[in-house]
């Protein structure tokens, strides 16, 4: 046989594989995501659209983006000042460095209550915080549509990287 021929033969078995496994190719247009804390602190709507649209990665490095379940204030505040206090902000920080899209889906702390309960100042503060991660490439998902908005938005911005990264190729 000829190297073309095995080459050949070697694609067609992983395509059966795959078929048979029924492994989603992450190369092309699937988004592959990493949950990053308990998918039991989601919101249903939005854990719907994450087992309906991604494919799951245990791995940053393979995952297009990386979705929080859940941010404590601490977390927050660390993050803000690029500063690593446990595994899931090295986790985020790494995505961040990464130029990976981090989504906050939820926050162990609800914003209206403590804009109602806390001192003004504070209440900036945690503001402030918010708008630099913003600024760092984190968004902070409030409604399932958000949520479905942001996975579409991503969607098309892999298409045309990879649309771009073939002709590159050619």
């Amino acid at each position: 046989m000829k190297s073309e021929e095995i080459e050949i033969l070697i694609q067609k078995i992983v395509e059966e594989v795959i078929k048979r496994l029924d492994i989603k190719d992450t190369s092309t247009n699937t988004l592959c995501a990493m949950l990053l804390g308990d998918e039991k602190n989601l919101p249903e709507a939005i854990f719907e659209k994450i087992t309906n649209y991604l494919v799951l990665s245990q791995e940053i490095s393979l995952a297009d983006m990386l979705l929080v379940a859940n941010l404590t204030l601490g977390q927050l505040s660390a993050l803000a000042n690029l500063q690593e206090n446990d595994e899931e902000t090295k986790t985020i920080l790494q995505a961040l460095l990464k130029k990976k899209s981090v989504f906050i889906l939820s926050t162990s702390f609800s914003l209206k209550e403590l804009r109602s309960a806390t001192r003004f100042g504070i209440w900036r503060e945690i503001g402030e915080m918010m708008k630099k991660l913003e600024s760092y490439g984190v968004h902070f998902i409030h409604s399932d549509e958000e949520f479905e908005k942001f996975l579409y938005q991503e969607e098309l911005r892999k298409k045309r990287k990879h649309s771009i990264a073939r002709r590159g190729s050619k």
